[in-house]
């Protein structure tokens, strides 16, 4: 869905409820494939602009920019 270089919208949430603490734009700068028993996932690096730092994201996390 995402690829190395897409503008994103990213959502930091609380780890023990679904509530957004913190939201920013940023660049995807990896894709990091896992595996687990059977199961493939894909964990996000993305470079937050705002804070000038990287953080890992899943899929459910971003929300792509529209445009070329």
């Amino acid at each position: 869905m995402f690829q190395k270089g897409d503008i994103v919208r990213w959502f930091e949430t609380y780890s023990d409820i679904l509530m957004v603490k913190d939201t920013g734009l940023g660049i995807i700068v990896e894709i990091i494939e896992l595996s687990y028993i059977e199961s493939n996932y894909r964990s996000y690096r993305v470079y937050r602009i705002r804070t000038k730092d990287y953080m890992s994201f899943g899929e459910s996390d971003l929300e792509k920019l529209k445009g070329d």
